[in-house]
């Protein structure tokens, strides 16, 4: 009787945590355009990252959204309060290279996201980034698009 009990409570726990795991994409996004300034930033057209997208409000993930990428000698971070929308809302960030900065001055926006709204049960998504002021540089827009899975094996990490 106690075993039943306990297989059953123990159900009910993995069940509560799955449900309410992390939501998070980790995949491949390019940059498609970018600007003369951007350029000049040593940025330039097919230029690719490893993407990790944690979409604010979806799954257990707090309100903000956390949009990293990664490239070959730095990274980035991005940090935006509520959703990414079709209109350009403001956004933090910060980068790892030689040193570490930090900068207020971003905005972003999608222009392209399937499927939405973005869900937890959602398992690939594709998505076009506009971004003004990337990595804090003033005038630097560029344009990035890419593809990203979920991956339950794969634990997200940090805040």
């Amino acid at each position: 009787m106690f075993r039943v009990i306990g297989i059953a409570t123990a159900l009910v726990v993995v069940s509560t945590l799955s449900a309410t795991a992390r939501t998070e994409y980790q995949g491949t996004f390019f940059i498609t355009k970018a600007n003369q300034t951007c350029i000049d930033q040593g940025l330039s057209i097919g230029q690719f990252g490893l993407v990790r997208f944690r979409p604010a409000n979806v799954g257990d993930n707090d309100g903000v959204t956390r949009f990293g990428i990664h490239y070959q000698r730095y990274a980035l971070g991005h940090f935006i309060d509520g959703k990414i929308t079709r209109k350009f809302k403001p956004m933090t960030g910060a980068s790892i290279t030689a040193g570490f900065t930090t900068w207020d001055n971003a905005e972003i926006k999608y222009t392209e996201l399937h499927p939405k709204p973005v869900k937890a049960s959602i398992e690939k998504i594709a998505m076009t980034v506009v971004i003004n002021n990337f990595g804090g540089t003033d005038g630097c827009k560029l344009t990035l698009s890419g593809a990203a899975t979920q991956d339950p094996d794969e634990p997200a990490f940090g805040q």
